[in-house]
């Protein structure tokens, strides 16, 4: 398999665990640098999810394809007839995203002030084990609170703690099947990060690697999760903003079709109510208190 290339022969053995050595490798650094062939992998494994939630025979890559090199291109129109005919072209803009939801924030160096130097420590446990003790759930709520984290560190240019956060993403994926290419992107963030690059570069960077973390976990709960990490900072910085922002006001509306639990769907249409006029310093400490709670019954 070549740079530009993907067979989908090596891509199945990849998705079911049968590849190792160089070819592995392989797959993982094209599934890291190319869009088009991450989105066939990430498709991939939403169809098949989708097929053993139905108790349907997952459909794999025919044999006869096998060592056959396939264009990107070609890739995609055959992984489209393989996933129920599904476009696989160029990612679309997510409803939601913890990057554009900082972007509300006004993180100059007077407001961050007022956060503290810990101003990412969150209410959930911190035990032994890490990742390997959480469930998926727990997993896909943190690296969601993680993932707008490291957006708000990047635009208060705390380059010290948006590595640390990446590292914590990386150490969380550790956790996450078949993750190996997300994990990549983040692995080159944060070398971004020791050169030096330009802000620009390492918040393109960074949202690119949480759009591909997005589409791996395919999760409600990494939604949630990083909504909650860019409203607590909003609540924390008083800032209306985000919680006006198209971006959060469709989450807001949508939490019904997210198969939640009931404690934190009643929690979210409260904080709806809340936020839908003026925010006085009572709504703000309302706010507060269950956007905690949301954070610990869903963290681990």
């Amino acid at each position: 398999m070549s740079q530009d290339r993907l067979d989908l022969e090596e891509l199945a053995a990849f998705v079911d665990g049968r590849l190792e050595g160089e070819a592995r490798a392989r797959v993982i650094r094209l599934l890291a640098s190319s869009e088009e062939a991450y989105e066939v992998f990430a498709e991939t494994l939403r169809f098949q999810a989708e097929e053993r939630a139905r108790g349907a025979r997952v459909v794999r890559f025919p044999r006869w394809r096998r060592a056959v090199l396939v264009p990107l291109a070609a890739a995609a129109a055959l992984a489209l007839l393989l996933v129920q005919d599904r476009w696989l072209g160029t990612p679309q803009p997510e409803a939601l995203s913890g990057a554009r939801l900082v972007r509300q924030l006004d993180l100059s160096p007077a407001a961050v002030a007022t956060l503290g130097a810990e101003w990412d420590r969150h209410p959930w446990s911190v035990t032994r084990g890490g990742a390997a003790r959480l469930d998926e759930s727990e997993l896909a709520f943190r690296l969601g609170m993680r993932s707008a984290d490291l957006a708000a560190a990047l635009r208060m240019t705390d380059y010290t703690g948006a590595e640390r956060l990446a590292a914590e993403i990386v150490e969380l994926l550790e956790g996450v099947e078949l993750s190996q290419p997300v994990t990549s992107r983040y692995v080159d963030l944060r070398a971004k990060l020791e050169q030096g690059e330009s802000l620009q570069s390492l918040l393109e960077a960074a949202e690119r690697s949480e759009q591909s973390l997005s589409r791996l976990l395919d999760s409600p709960q990494f939604d949630l999760g990083r909504w909650c990490a860019a409203a607590s900072l909003a609540v924390r910085l008083r800032n209306q903003d985000l919680f006006r922002s198209p971006g959060s006001r469709a989450f807001l509306e949508g939490v019904d079709r997210l198969g939640l639990e009931a404690s934190d769907l009643e929690a979210l249409r409260r904080i709806a109510a809340l936020t839908s006029g003026v925010i006085g310093e009572a709504e703000y400490r309302e706010l507060q208190a269950l956007l905690e709670a949301i954070i610990q019954r869903n963290a681990g």
